[in-house]
């Protein structure tokens, strides 16, 4: 009702999914640089893009960037909710093995702090 689906709008000069030029050619609209040597694939489309139109929110990929970002976000975020026993998986499972630890390092603060 008067809401207007979004339009996938794409930047001046980018490429569309298909991509008739040669793979040594930059993919990136009217582009002629040759990226034979130098030339980088994007991670998420897999084309090659000169220096110049490499970055995802350049030609066209800016939407799948930002979907990665907030995700490794949210991920590095709550990593920390998992708690100590992932880290170090030689110890997880074990309270007896965590307080053998946790008194060696006891131990070396203490000698630490004596000399």
């Amino acid at each position: 009702s008067g809401a207007r689906p979004k339009s996938k709008k794409q930047p001046k000069g980018s490429s569309s999914t298909k991509n008739d030029k040669p793979p040594n050619i930059c993919a990136y609209g009217d582009c002629a640089s040759v990226v034979s040597t130098y030339g980088l694939p994007c991670k998420y489309c897999e084309r090659r893009f000169c220096f110049s139109h490499i970055l995802a929110e350049v030609h066209g990929c800016g939407d799948k960037a930002a979907k990665a970002s907030r995700a490794a976000y949210k991920r590095d975020m709550t990593s920390h909710t998992r708690g100590q026993g992932l880290i170090n998986p030689s110890i997880a499972g074990s309270e007896a093995k965590r307080k053998v630890v946790a008194n060696r390092l006891a131990d070396k603060i203490r000698e630490a702090r004596d000399k």
